[in-house]
């Protein structure tokens, strides 16, 4: 007759062991989730150079069709996308003239956002002001914020015209009723544009009077 207390034991040790296991892999897939969204395994495969310039083509593309078909909001804003739009056709050319074996390419892992290739252009040279306005032209694009430090750099480089973040800012409220106006004073005040703001405020035409209105008594 078999013993059976040495099988229950082998039973036993099994199912411990298959718990273990199976909680040490759900404890490693809460640390990959912390912070955020699990990243698909996908993600973090490293990807050729031709894959990211590739990506890149595809959303400075995608980018130059939407500001084409978004009218600016007011008559002044004109100038503005239209240096973002420059900015973004010599980014698609900075993509197909770089070679996929070039050092730009090397980049980490699921590092495919624009704003990680506009970095990279201002690695390599930070007087070259394409990043920046690829960046202004995907907040254009995208409505997602005001950003305050794009503009500082473009100051700090002697190329801001005061008229730009104001009208990036009337252009953000009358996209989506949220009023960064106030990130826009901050930052006239600290670059002492504030006279000039006001001439760009008080010649706001239309239904952007009354709001550039508001904005003049704060500066």
């Amino acid at each position: 007759m078999i013993d059976p207390l040495p099988l229950v034991t082998w039973v036993f040790m099994a199912v411990f062991a298959a718990i273990v296991v199976v909680g040490l892999l759900l404890c490693r897939g809460k640390r990959a989730g912390t912070g955020g969204p699990t990243v698909p395994r996908q993600e973090l495969v490293m990807r050729s150079g031709s894959e990211l310039r590739d990506y890149e083509r595809r959303m400075l593309e995608e980018m130059l069709r939407s500001l084409g078909s978004k009218p600016p909001p007011a008559r002044g804003a004109t100038t503005l996308y239209a240096m973002a739009e420059q900015a973004v056709k010599e980014g698609i050319r900075f993509v197909e003239n770089t070679p996929a074996s070039d050092p730009f390419w090397r980049r980490p892992c699921g590092d495919l956002t624009l704003g990680a290739f506009c970095d990279r252009i201002l690695e390599r040279d930070p007087s070259d002001t394409r990043g920046l306005w690829i960046r202004i032209a995907d907040n254009l694009k995208s409505c997602f914020r005001f950003d305050g430090d794009v503009w500082k750099r473009l100051h700090a480089l002697g190329k801001l015209e005061v008229q730009w973040p104001v009208y990036a800012t009337w252009d953000f409220f009358s996209s989506t009723s949220r009023d960064t106006g106030k990130c826009m004073v901050e930052l006239i005040r600290e670059l002492d544009l504030a006279d000039g703001a006001r001439v760009v405020l008080s010649a706001m035409p239309g239904d952007a009077a009354g709001w550039a209105g508001r904005w003049i008594k704060r500066l």
